[in-house]
């Protein structure tokens, strides 16, 4: 469960400046990132739950613990 979920979590990122355009004078900058937390517990729950009720197809949606922009 945690390998699955280390994948889908997202590290909030500052945007900034992402290079500096010497022909123009003027800086590029990137957008940040929004972080986003599985709720790992409640996913492994409910896919435990699916799995004795033999419920193969069960389709098991989260929304994120924790969705932060530093």
């Amino acid at each position: 469960m945690d390998t699955i979920a280390d994948d889908w979590d997202v590290k909030p990122r500052n945007g900034g400046i992402s290079e500096f355009d010497s022909e123009s004078g003027s800086f590029k900058f990137a957008e940040g990132t929004v972080g986003i937390v599985i709720d790992r517990e409640k996913m492994a729950a409910d896919i435990e739950s699916a799995l004795k009720e033999k419920n193969y197809r069960a389709n098991i949606q989260h929304r994120p613990v924790s969705s932060s922009r530093r």
